[in-house]
């Protein structure tokens, strides 16, 4: 079976902005601008359906970067992104919408997103609803 989505050597680094004794210094050459910081380098996997992926590490090492890329919030600086055998940036724009509307991202602060008087259903189903799915389309999507 083919993978739904497929990560391929994924790369992304931030560029650093410095604060403003850094410019500073950077501007009198008492210092050199710093580099970009690499949060992923290299990442490589596939998820089939009904398979669930969990990824663990410490702060900062590129989990919720690599979501975003997965979500497509974020483009990776380098490496290819497919759904189902296709690039994600090679899609038709209807395709990537469908695609966008099937990966949803829960957020890291489980105060800020997510609601305990709600049901996990009604919470991952607003995503299809605010692009505006029928309420009877919603269960394919949850």
């Amino acid at each position: 079976m083919a993978p739904l989505i497929e990560l391929n050597e994924i790369s992304h680094s931030f560029g650093t902005r410095p604060d403003l004794a850094a410019r500073l210094a950077i501007s009198f050459k008492l210092a050199k601008p710093t580099a970009s910081v690499q949060a992923i380098d290299g990442v490589s996997l596939a998820v089939r359906r009904g398979e669930v992926l969990g990824l663990v590490g410490e702060s900062g090492c590129g989990k919720s970067t690599l979501g975003r890329i997965v979500a497509g919030i974020v483009a990776p600086s380098k490496g290819s992104v497919s759904w189902r055998g296709k690039d994600l940036k090679a899609l038709p724009p209807l395709e990537r919408r469908e695609a966008k509307l099937r990966v949803q991202m829960i957020f890291q602060n489980p105060y800020a997103s997510l609601n305990p008087r709600r049901k996990a259903a009604d919470i991952v189903s607003e995503a299809p609803r605010v692009h505006g799915l029928v309420e009877g389309d919603l269960g394919t999507f949850v």
